[in-house]
Order: structure tokens, then C-alpha cells, then sequence
């Protein structure tokens, strides 16, 4: 019995299978999390290892190097990144996909371990971390009022931070802006000489006084007791009055050598907050958490905090993702239901009949809701590719409940049956094409289900989510739609005016199709060069059409300034060309706050929020456009704009085993690509280099004095800006704990002269002054050293004004041209991605028309028909290549889902011919009979599924909004393919069915129909 016939007899089952869904759909939508795209995390595995006053080139020979030599023998690792900073080493490890990360993590920690021995005196053990490589923040909020910085940094470290830490899915809560609040002890080195008081004695003076130990217990008859042994100074004043040294019997104190302060370190580098000294909050989720459900969490708890900070200090939200979320998803929320109607619309304008149109639309949400179950079962998210596979749903699940329907009908109305038996030999006479329809459309997402690296990522849970839809839709119209069918489908006699008008038309073009049939029959070779000739001539447009991989937000409400000065500018230069462009924000009427801070001294960052869409007329692409206008105006410096976080659509770096040679050749391919149209401008990531003192120690002198070269580094330490950090302060009754660092007053110390007035003291006791055993010389070095995989490396970002597969081949170019041999630019991030992109997916489309082969021949019993429904696919194709074309659409990770999705979609079409043909021949019609006859009567449905599926498109394609540049070039393939494969195959298959199946026969020498070609029994498939 088939399914059809069992939910016809028991239609109550039927319901309740169809209601399970519905419930248990509706529980999962209100379940779901709710992202911008699917998570795509790496795993990530990070090291940071200090070395306190190391030099970045020391610390790249001493630590980064090592490290890297010994963890690039890990299994698994894809990419190894490391930055030697001033005192940091900073190395990620990147992992692929599936890698144990457990097993992994212990790896890392016994390799560091063999290599700790081999790093320099002084060196802290490495802090090692598994993390992911999602961390951008999907929040920043900015803390500004009428405090002095050193309070605000207090309220932003100790009550904002703190409370924010710990919030459900909050992974990092970080102050950015200004360094941390310190007790800055500045020596005045001339005092310090006329004393006789060398460095060390300063930091002895803390090491033996400043302390805090644990003092254990105390017993005390039958109690015991705590012991505090807290010797620490509580208050500035009291650290002010610690005794440094006696001079002759007379105390010498701190404040008597230095002032001491509370203060946060070059207080000129403070962020601003529209132009206001302010500081910023950056908030990281973790990446399976929810960033909707993290943001508001967030809010909420800002409004507590707020109550607790002085008056006059405020936060402000700069940015945050979840309102772009929310929109999106409600967008296409909205994108879905407008396809519903209009798909409706469809159907009643081809069936004109209320009771056929209810039918099939009740079977849509039961569909989709089946898809939102399989969302929830697989833990995805409700986000702009799971959501384009609902809309793309809408399509597919009318399909399959109008060709169930209009073959019911058509036996109602021709065959003169009552419904329940119509509904039985109506829904029995298509099951075999549903299903090979369907397990088509299947076919071609396994594959994808399996793919791997980043498009693999996006892929699956379009994939999972479109192949659930697409089999419940399956059971959907052989259970429900029969039931519906059975109890209240209807012939209608009396017809008005509008069902009248529109059979004209029907008629009409059901007269203009047959003669068309007839030609295609008549002049088959011709429509085989029609054929070839069309795809040939689309074959240049696919070539010039740009590729990309993901395309930019056009309305995501907020934007990034990337500001880059000349190397070696100062960061009060820099400073100053962030207050330039800040002055042309401020009097740009769509600027609703800006929030600007320096990332290095000649590389700045703003984060721009706009007002609300509906309260601006200019569109967000608009104003970006306008501010960079006007941000090419200011000199002195570069400034890119844009809507990525990475400062640009494209990303790539300069890879060289020298460093300074990389330093010479990314400088060169920088000037090149900055004065190019197509490219320019574009943002180096590379540090400025500084003036460097090298201390020179005569080793013998010193030796013979009783001075070691620890003891010369230790006290020349305090001439550097970051100074030495000799303890921990906090103040009474507060819970705070502020680093004490020691440093020459940098007014004290201009040239090497000035080494005279810093003394050592030798084991005898005896002052030596530093200027007798060392010598200064100078030379340029860099603030920060970056590798890749175990070569230096130089980053950059670009904006390009042409397409990403475009940009590309231009800068490859390029370099080819000017690089030196052993340097190369390596493409990163999404443009990476891109090159991977085309490997894989040509691979999968190769294993998808395999497997849509053998599914179609397997169904079929034939090695020959299935090539015949396969030929639609490069007449889809065209259609969907020249929309993109036409409309300046690139194909990027979207239009390429399209087109995917498009193979399945067209694939149904011939499969509907095909079948209904290969039944008409079973019943003794000739090859040409049979398609005269069964192509007509599947013109329709093929027409109105076709019609169903573009308008079901039409709103995604056409209405504006967030979401727009993501869900239009998807839509846009979908309707241009559709357009051109039913046309076209409606003319063209017919034809090559005539001239294979004819040219069978005249091969086997016979006039019967093999059974090979003949469908098997349908009511025998369930």
C-alpha cells in the first residue's frame, strides 16, 4: 500500500504527523540562537611568553624563534603566527578542523617545556591558552565624563570590567585605550648622584620593605589565629616616606630622589569618545554563544552599573552587532512570509480555485517548520544562510504539493472521479517523479554536507537545513496534501469573470506551446545548436564575471576608519590626524557617535555608529563614500573606510626569510599598490621603527670592578619608558591593586652623557658610575616583528575597487614583477578562502553530478535518461551567470549556494517531463506521441512551480535592507536560472529525449521500449 493510499484511508495519522512537526517546529524557532552567519571558529591555540624590558629582536631571536622551530612539529597545525613585541612574545597556532584539542594542548605544553631552559634570564613562564579564532568584539562600549583619566581607568577597570566579566557567553571583557593605571616612581637621577644612591638601591629598598607573606597561623591556648604579616605601604604618602638609605646617620626617602604619582602611563595616546577624552569596554563572546542573547545580557547590566558610577560619568554603547542581527533575521523573517503569499498568489492565479490554493499553502509552514526542527536537532542557528534555505523552501515545497495536486485534479476533472479515488490513482501516478524529484534535489547537498574548510562550513548547515526541508516536503505532499485533497478539493463549474479571462491565456499558451513543441520535434539538431551555441556564448560572461567570497554589509549601521601615518610618525602625529578626521565626523549629519584610540604610534582605528536607518536618508555605502571624500583631504596620512573589522575586503601578506629585505620589499609593493586605481589605497600593517640606544658593556672593566652584566641591565632598565616593575600598591580599603614601576625622570636623561649620573655599587661597596664600564650607540629598530610560518611577514589590507578574484590576480601580478626571488604575497582570511573556494567547489560539482547520476539512473533503471534531465543544468545555468552579470552581482559564497540549489531546482522540471513520457510510451504511444501528449499537460505545473519559485524569490532579490547584499545575489541566480531552464526546457529536452530514445532503437534494432527505460511501479515504491 502505498503512502498516498494509507493517508487517504487514515487521514486522522496523516494530521497528526504533520501536526508533531508543526509543535514541535515552533518549540525549536523559539529555541534557536540567532547569528549574522554560521560559527566559524578554527581552533586556536595561543602562547605568550614575557621577557620584561627584551627588545623585540631579542625577543625573536631568543623566544619566538624556538618556540616556533619546536611547535611546528605538532600534528595538526595548520598555521603558526608570531609577534615579538617590546618584553612579549605572542604566538597563535592555528589548527584544522576536527584536530584534538585536548591532546593538542598537552602537546604544546611539553614542547614549551623542553624549550624553557633555552630562553634568556628573566624570562616568565609562558601563559598557554586554547581559544578560537572568532575574536572580534560584538560590542564596544565607551566610559566617559567629568573624572580625570586615572578615575575613569579606575571605574572602567574596577566596576565596569569586573561586572560585565562573567555574564553568560562573555568570553573577554577588555579596556581599550589608555594603559593601565600605575604608581609611576620617576627618579631624579641627578639627586640620586650628589647622594650616592644607585637604582638598585631603590629597588632593594622596595624588595625588603614593600612586602606582603603569608604568616600562617598562631596558636594561642585553644584558639588559633590568622597571622598577617602585611608590610606594604597603603597610601602614596606613606610610600613617599620610605626610607631609601642613611647618609650620614639621616634618612634619605623616596620623596627626596623621585615624585610619585598615581597615573596613567603617556596619558596623550587616551582614546576619545566624540572627541572627549574617554575610555572603551570591548566585549568578545565565546563562539558557540549566543551574540543577541550576550548583547542584551550585556545592556542589562550596564543599566545596573550605571547607578553605581559617580554623576557625570556615563557609558555609551558605540557599537553592537545584535541590532544588525535582529534586523537581518527579521528582514528575512519578513523575505519568508512575503514569499509564502506570493507563491500563493501563483498557484491561485494558474489553479483559480480558493480551496486548490489553501491546500498547497497549508503545506508550506509544515515544511518550513520541519526545517526550523532540524535547525534546533543540529544545534545551528538561525542566521542569513539558514534563513535563505527557508525562503529557498517556500519554492521547493510548492513544487512538490502542485504537481501532487494538479495531478488530482486533472483526474477529477478528466477522468470524472470522485475525490477520494482521484486522490488515491492522482497522487499513486506521481509518486515515482516526487520522489526521484526529491531524492535529486538530495543528491546534490550530500556532498555538500561533507565538503570541508570554510565554504564546507557554510555549506553544511544550508545543506542540512534545505535537505531536511526538501524530505519532509516529500512527506508532506504524499500524506497531507492527499488528506486535504481527498476531503475538500472540488470541481468548480461556475467560473467568474477573472477564471475566464486567464483560461484565454492558459489556452492560448498552451495552443503557442504545442506549435513550438512541434517545431522542437520537427528541427531537433537545431535546437542541439541552439543549445550549444547558447552555453558557448555564456562562457566569456562566466569568465569576466567578478568572484568574491563574501560581500561587504551594505547596512550594518556602523563602520571602521583605519588611519596610517608614515613610518617612524609619532603618536602625537598620529594623534592629530585622528582629531582631522574626527572634525569631518562630527559634521556629518548620519554620524551618530565615534570612538577613536591608537593601535600602534602610526596606526590609529574609529569605530563609527550611524544613526538609526529610518531617521537617515543616505544610504550607508553613501556616507562611507562621502567620508572618505573628505578624509583624502587631510595629509599626512592614509585612511581607509570600511565595513569589515579586518580594515578592508581583502587581505593578503608578504612573506621573506629576511627581515629587514621583507621590511624594503613590502614597502615597494605598498608604494606600487597605493598609486593603483584598481587597488589603492592600501593599509601595510607595519610598525614604525625607533631610535635605539645599544648599550655597550666593556666586559674586562667591569669585571675587574666587582659589576656584572646583570647587575649593569638591571640599573640601565630604569631608563627605558616601560621602566621596572618593583611591586604592587593598593590603597587603604581599596581592592585595587596598581603596579609600582621605577623609571628615570625622562627630563634627566637626553644623550649617553647622562650615563654619569647613574651609579652602581660593587661588592666592596663602592660607587662606580655606569658611564665607566658601558657606551651608547644608536641606530633604528622596530617596535614589533611578525611572523608567518616560520618566515617574517608583513600584512596588509585593501578595499579594491574591482572584484576579489580580480584584485588578486593584479597583485600577484605585481609582485611576480617586483619581488625578489624567496619573497611571495600569500593571500589570507576571506581572500584566502576564495582560492580554496574554487578548488573545492569544482571538485563537489563533480561529485554532485556523479551522485545526481546515479540516483537519477538508479530510479530510472536507465544509464541514458538521466543524462538527458542533466542537460537542463547548463541551460539553468546561463540564466542565473547573466543575471549577476546584468545586474553587477559577483559570485561569491551566496550566489554560488544558488546556483547549487539551482541544479536541484531544474532537475525537478525534467524529471516531471521525463516520466510522464516514458508512462505514455509504457501505454503504447510512440516516442513523438508521447511527447506531443505528455509534454503539454506537464507544461503547466512545470510553468506554475517555475512562476512559484521566482516570486517566492522576487523579495530577497528585490527589497532593501541589512541582508541585502547577502540574500539578493542568491535570489538573483535562482530567477535567472529558473527563467532560461524553463524555457528552455521545455523546447530542448524533448527534442534530445526524441533524437537519444530514436537513436536507441535504431542501435538495438527493435521498436518495443526496453524495460530498462520504463519507471517502476510508483504504488510499489512505498
Amino acid at each position: 500500500m502505498s503512502l498516498p493510499t494509507l493517508s487517504v484511508k487514515r487521514p486522522v495519522m496523516a494530521v497528526m504527523i504533520s501536526a508533531a512537526i508543526v509543535i514541535f517546529g515552533l518549540i525549536s524557532y523559539f529555541s534557536v540562537g540567532i547569528q549574522a552567519n554560521p560559527n566559524i571558529t578554527y581552533p586556536v591555540i595561543s602562547v605568550n611568553t614575557d621577557l620584561p624590558g627584551g627588545d623585540p629582536e631579542v625577543i625573536n631571536e631568543t623566544i619566538t624563534k624556538p618556540i616556533e622551530a619546536a611547535l611546528n612539529t605538532i600534528a595538526g597545525v595548520k598555521n603558526i603566527n608570531s609577534t615579538s613585541s617590546p618584553g612579549t612574545s605572542s604566538i597563535e597556532l592555528k589548527f584544522a578542523l576536527g584536530t584534538n584539542m585536548d591532546a593538542a594542548f598537552n602537546e604544546v605544553q611539553s614542547k614549551m617545556n623542553q624549550v624553557f631552559g633555552l630562553f634568556p634570564t628573566g624570562t616568565r613562564p609562558p601563559i598557554i591558552q586554547k581559544n578560537s579564532s572568532s575574536g572580534s568584539p560584538v560590542m564596544l562600549v565607551g566610559i566617559y565624563g567629568n573624572q580625570s583619566l586615572e578615575e575613569l581607568d579606575n571605574l572602567a577597570r574596577n566596576v565596569v570590567q569586573k561586572r560585565l566579566q562573567g555574564l553568560p557567553g562573555v568570553a573577554e571583557v577588555s579596556v581599550v585605550g589608555a594603559q593601565e593605571t600605575q604608581v609611576m616612581v620617576e627618579l631624579n637621577l641627578a639627586k640620586m648622584a650628589s647622594l650616592n644612591i644607585s637604582p638598585a638601591m631603590v629597588k632593594e629598598a622596595f624588595a625588603s620593605q614593600h612586602i606582603q607573606m603569608p604568616g600562617g597561623f598562631v596558636l594561642a591556648g585553644k584558639r588559633q589565629y590568622s597571622l598577617n604579616l602585611d608590610f606594604e605601604f597603603h597610601s602614596l604618602q606613606a610610600l613617599k616616606n620610605m626610607v631609601i638609605a642613611y647618609k650620614e646617620g639621616a634618612p634619605v626617602y623616596l620623596k627626596e630622589i623621585a615624585t610619585i604619582q598615581l597615573a596613567v602611563p603617556d596619558r596623550a595616546n587616551a582614546a576619545t569618545l566624540n572627541g572627549k577624552t574617554a575610555l572603551g569596554v570591548e566585549i568578545i563572546k565565546f563562539p558557540t554563544a549566543n551574540t543577541v542573547e550576550v548583547v542584551e545580557g550585556v545592556k542589562e547590566r550596564l543599566e545596573q552599573i550605571q547607578k553605581a558610577l559617580p554623576e557625570g560619568v556615563s557609558t555609551q554603547v558605540v557599537f553592537e552587532e545584535a541590532h544588525y542581527i535582529l534586523s537581518v533575521v527579521h528582514e528575512l523573517e519578513e523575505d519568508t512570509i512575503l514569499s509564502i503569499f506570493a507563491a500563493g498568489l501563483v498557484i491561485w492565479l494558474f489553479l483559480r480555485n480558493m480551496r486548490s490554493t489553501l491546500i498547497i499553502v497549508t503545506a508550506i509552514p509544515v515544511s518550513l517548520l520541519g526545517a526550523v526542527l532540524a535547525i534546533y536537532f543540529f544545534g545551528y542557528t538561525l542566521n542569513i544562510i539558514t534563513l535563505l534555505g527557508i525562503i529557498l523552501l517556500v519554492g521547493v515545497v510548492v513544487d512538490d504539493a502542485i504537481v501532487v495536486l494538479e495531478n488530482i485534479y486533472r483526474q477529477m476533472e478528466e477522468n470524472h472521479l470522485g475525490s477520494k479515488e482521484a486522490t488515491i490513482s492522482g497522487s499513486n501516478q506521481v509518486v515515482f517523479a516526487v520522489m526521484a524529484a526529491t531524492l535529486s534535489l538530495v543528491s546534490i547537498f550530500l556532498p555538500v554536507i561533507f565538503m570541508g574548510g570554510t565554504l564546507g562550513l557554510f555549506f553544511k548547515s544550508f545543506a542540512v537545513v534545505v535537505t531536511a526541508g526538501v524530505l519532509i516536503s516529500l512527506l508532506v505532499s504524499l500524506t497531507l496534501t492527499p488528506v486535504l485533497c481527498a476531503n475538500f478539493l472540488r470541481i468548480v463549474n461556475n467560473h467568474g469573470s477573472v477564471y475566464l479571462f486567464l483560461e484565454k491565456f492558459f489556452l492560448s499558451l498552451d495552443r503557442k506551446y504545442k506549435k513550438l513543441l512541434h517545431f522542437s520535434l520537427r528541427f531537433r539538431w537545431l535546437m542541439v545548436v541552439i543549445a550549444v551555441l547558447t552555453i558557448a556564448v555564456s562562457l566569456p560572461v562566466v569568465m569576466v564575471i567578478g568572484k568574491g567570497m563574501m560581500p561587504e554589509d551594505s547596512e550594518t549601521g556602523h563602520f571602521q576608519i583605519f588611519i596610517q601615518t608614515t613610518q617612524g610618525s609619532s603618536s602625537d602625529y598620529t594623534k592629530s590626524r585622528v582629531m582631522a578626521a574626527e572634525k569631518v565626523l562630527a559634521k556629518t549629519p548620519e554620524v551618530e557617535s565615534f570612538f577613536a584610540y591608537l593601535r600602534k604610534p602610526n596606526m590609529a582605528m574609529i569605530n563609527v555608529n550611524l544613526v538609526p536607518e529610518e531617521e537617515r536618508n543616505t544610504p550607508q555605502t553613501e556616507t562611507m563614500q562621502a567620508v572618505q571624500a573628505e578624509l583624502k583631504m587631510i595629509p599626512g596620512g592614509m585612511f581607509i573606510v570600511s565595513s569589515s573589522q579586518a580594515g578592508g575586503s581583502m587581505t593578503f601578506e608578504l612573506h621573506g626569510e629576511d627581515y629587514k629585505e621583507t621590511i624594503r620589499q613590502a614597502q615597494l609593493l605598498s608604494s606600487i599598490l597605493n598609486n593603483d586605481k584598481d587597488v589603492g589605497p592600501v593599509y601595510i600593517h607595519l610598525s614604525s621603527n625607533q631610535p635605539e640606544y645599544q648599550l655597550n658593556i666593556e666586559r674586562d672593566l667591569a669585571s675587574s670592578l666587582g659589576i656584572s652584566a646583570e647587575e649593569v641591565a638591571s640599573a640601565a632598565m630604569i631608563l627605558s619608558s616601560q621602566g621596572i616593575r618593583v611591586g604592587k600598591f593598593n590603597r587603604s580599603g581599596g581592592n585595587q591593586r596598581y603596579n609600582i614601576v621605577i623609571k628615570a625622570d625622562e627630563s634627566q636623561f637626553v644623550t649617553g652623557e647622562d650615563l654619569t649620573q647613574i651609579y652602581l655599587h660593587n661588592q666592596k661597596g663602592k660607587p662606580v658610575s655606569l658611564d665607566t664600564i658601558t657606551s651608547f650607540s644608536s641606530k633604528t629598530a622596530p617596535l614589533e616583528i611578525t611572523r608567518a610560518n616560520q618566515n617574517y611577514s608583513v600584512g596588509f589590507n585593501a578595499s579594491p575597487k574591482i572584484s576579489l578574484n580580480k584584485a588578486i590576480d593584479k597583485i600577484e601580478s605585481i609582485a611576480d614583477e617586483i619581488l625578489l626571488p624567496g619573497y611571495e604575497v600569500v593571500m589570507t582570511g576571506d581572500t584566502e578562502a576564495l582560492g580554496k573556494t574554487e578548488k573545492s567547489l569544482g571538485f563537489t560539482l563533480v561529485l554532485i553530478l556523479i551522485m545526481m547520476y546515479i540516483v537519477l539512473a538508479s530510479q530510472f533503471n536507465s544509464f541514458i535518461q538521466p543524462l538527458i534531465i542533466m542537460v537542463a543544468q547548463p541551460l539553468a545555468l546561463i540564466g542565473g551567470v547573466l543575471v549577476l552579470w546584468l545586474t553587477g552581482q559577483t559570485l561569491n559564497i551566496y550566489s554560488m549556494i544558488g546556483a547549487l540549489l539551482l541544479m536541484g531546482l531544474v532537475a525537478k522540471n525534467s524529471i516531471l517531463l521525463i516520466d510522464l513520457t516514458n508512462q505514455m510510451r509504457e501505454s503504447g504511444f510512440s516516442i513523438r506521441d508521447a511527447l506531443l501528449e505528455a509534454c503539454p499537460l506537464r507544461m503547466r505545473p512545470v510553468v506554475m512551480t517555475s512562476s512559484a519559485i521566482i516570486l517566492a524569490m522576487l523579495p530577497a532579490a528585490i527589497m532593501p535592507g541589512e541582508a541585502s547584499s547577502s540574500h539578493r545575489p542568491l535570489a538573483l541566480v535562482i530567477i535567472g536560472g529558473m527563467i532560461s531552464s524553463t524555457f528552455l526546457t521545455l523546447v530542448i529536452v524533448p527534442a534530445i529525449y526524441s533524437l537519444i530514445e530514436n537513436g536507441k532503437k535504431r542501435v538495438l534494432g527493435s521498436r518495443k521500449i526496453p524495460d530498462s527505460n520504463v519507471a517502476p511501479n510508483e504504488t510499489d515504491l512505498l
